[in-house]
């Protein structure tokens, strides 16, 4: 704290709950951090013991920690830098291959596994979540040195290439691409017999851990070094970049480009709404885990793809569409909009000192005025951050509210792109869709994309079972992801009979659960309430009715209560609606059955029978 290492703490537990807090911006609900920590023990015994724990905390960090009756938050407003922030965000950022030391300081960051050594005992959701995370950033780390290796090679970089190929190979011995570069570095540099004695070590590796040889590639590339016949190293590349054509990004928040599976057909329809009718206002919403913000960036990076011609005022053609400037900016940690505006107005200016100046009127019609004079896609992520009910924790910066309303009532050239959990009045009326403003509601994946993804990670599978996990996950992304990594960790002889257990029971593990806890943690009592209701049916749809008639009243308020409720979780993508009623998806449904009735002291009500 202040570069003074941080050593008082009471117990193993508090310095594991301050290591979670910081790797994770946001509230965080007593519940979820009890269960965190203490999940072996009664809900009542658990919240005691995070109770206990807060003064020593609170004691060690003063102001950094923020404290509500029913969430905890480490407050990002004062100085405070994550070391893993500072790595996912270095190795995130767009990298060209001529930025070699970017690359290199960026994989620098990587010093060990994360929490190498840290054991908390009897705190299993923990170490769960940790052993998650490590192996995250471990391939990350991964990733990154072989982009850094493969970069060396085109530039002639050797020894760069080497010291990367070094940091892999201890990192990930059993990465044979990794042997390859390696023995091809050593001969490039004149190192011969260290390149053949390089082969034998990748032998010995893969015979002993895999048992098998080596693939005849790298046989092939041994045979040449062993033979003087290997090619002449390719011509250094010239130091330079260049844009890729005429659109011009701001980077700093930009996401990098991850494989693309599936929606096509939204990524199609928002390119439509963002191009050719040149929409204000757009948004992308759907529950968390389902994939927006992969789609809204696989669209970010498509428009920068784009073959430019100079936008031109009107006009519907695909040319006409195209922008000046893109700029994406992520809200996890709900910036003051202030600080934002600042930061687009020096993009948008090229002045790295201008900033937002007087009201937030004065900011917006700063704002306007650039959206006017070009023609900009503005990309706002995680926007339910800054849309969360006004609290101690989440006071609600109105200048994002009216910067979402203005965009759609102000004249302008521009458009932006929303991607939130939570949909905006604005954008929920029938109004909206007769304007130049359009919403995109995300559902799972198809069978079919479902089947890419599966495939991608590497699952031998029947498709029977597979078609089975999709549709039993709804097509969540996440979901799947999780189940899949979870199969090959652990029934990596028979993933089929893993499968099958999840017929009937649904595996909720934890990344998915804290994605859904961050979702619900904003929810009041009554929304709580009719969630649990409506998981009592399994997935059937309940009409409103039924629903209302559960709560044993009649009154005009309660069932007003009861609409305003359930508009909210539809606008929060928790709920499914149809011509029959009202429905949760089986993700949710599980998730509230195996966790959201686990404590009683919530006030959960009877549930409806199936």
């Amino acid at each position: 704290m202040g570069q003074r290492p941080l050593t008082d703490f009471a117990t193993m537990k508090a310095r594991a709950l301050l290591i979670y807090l910081a790797m994770i911006p946001g509230p965080h609900s007593r519940d979820e951090l009890a269960h965190l920590l203490w999940s072996d023990m009664p809900d009542r015994q658990a919240k005691k013991n995070l109770r206990n724990t807060l003064p020593n905390l609170k004691a060690l960090v003063g102001p950094h920690l923020m404290i509500t009756r029913h969430a905890l938050a480490l407050n990002r407003d004062h100085a405070c830098e994550v070391d893993v922030e500072q790595f996912c965000a270095a190795l995130n950022a767009p990298q060209t291959s001529t930025d070699l030391e970017g690359l290199r300081d960026a994989t620098a960051l990587y010093r060990d596994d994360f929490l190498s050594g840290f054991y908390v005992r009897e705190a299993h959701a923990f170490e769960d979540w940790g052993t998650i995370e490590r192996e995250h950033l471990r391939t990350i780390a991964i990733e990154g040195l072989l982009t850094l290796v493969e970069h060396a090679l085109e530039q002639g970089v050797y020894e760069l290439g080497l010291e990367a190929t070094r940091r892999l190979l201890t990192l990930d011995p059993w990465r044979e691409t990794a042997h390859q570069h390696r023995m091809r570095l050593l001969a490039y540099t004149g190192q011969r017999g260290a390149a053949l004695a390089q082969y034998e070590t990748c032998r010995q590796v893969m015979l002993e851990e895999l048992g098998v040889e080596p693939l005849a590639d790298t046989t092939e590339l041994y045979e040449q070094i062993k033979e003087g016949s290997l090619p002449l190293p390719p011509p250094k590349a010239m130091m330079v970049s260049s844009p890729r054509g005429s659109v011009d990004v701001d980077w700093s928040d930009f996401p990098k480009r991850a494989p693309f599976y599936g929606r096509g057909d939204e990524l199609a329809t928002l390119r439509h709404w963002l191009l050719e009718e040149q929409a204000c206002l757009v948004g992308l919403f759907g529950i968390g885990g389902q994939g927006k913000s992969a789609l809204a960036a696989e669209v970010a990076w498509s428009l920068i793809d784009e073959p430019y011609t100079k936008p031109k005022p009107h006009g519907s053609s695909l040319a006409n569409g195209a922008f000046d400037r893109i700029l994406w900016r992520s809200l996890v940690n709900a910036p003051p909009f202030e600080t934002m505006v600042s930061g687009w107005l020096a993009f948008l200016t090229g002045d790295e000192t201008a900033r937002a100046q007087g009201h937030i009127d004065d900011q917006l019609s700063a704002l306007f005025e650039h959206l006017r004079q070009q023609r900009c896609l503005l990309v706002l992520d995680d926007v339910d951050r800054i849309l969360r009910p006004e609290s101690e924790t989440h006071p609600v910066d109105k200048g994002y509210e009216q910067l979402i309303e203005q965009m759609g009532q102000r004249v302008h050239r521009s458009s932006l792109l929303l991607v939130s959990r939570d949909c905006p009045k604005v954008l929920d009326t029938e109004e909206a869709s007769a304007t130049d403003m359009r919403r995109l509601q995300l559902r799972g994946l198809t069978v079919e994309a479902g089947l890419q993804l599966i495939q991608l990670y590497g699952l031998d599978v029947a498709s029977e079972a597979a078609d089975l996990l999709i549709e039993r996950y709804s097509g969540h992304p996440l979901a799947l992801k999780l189940v899949i990594q979870a199969a090959q960790t652990f029934f990596a002889d028979d993933p089929g009979a893993f499968f099958a257990d999840l017929t009937d029971n649904l595996l909720i593990l934890d990344d998915l659960r804290h994605v859904i806890d961050q979702q619900l943690a904003v929810l009041l009592p009554l929304e709580r309430s009719l969630l649990i209701r409506l998981a009592a049916t399994g997935c059937e749809p309940v009409t409103f009715q039924t629903l209302w008639g559960s709560f044993g009243g009649d009154q005009p308020l309660l069932k007003s209560a009861v609409l305003e409720a359930l508009s909210r979780l539809r606008r929060w993508s928790l709920l499914e609606t149809s011509d029959r009623g009202f429905s949760l998806q089986p993700i949710m449904t599980a998730y509230v059955k195996q966790y959201l009735q686990e404590s009683p002291d919530k006030g959960a009500p009877e549930a409806l029978s199936p």
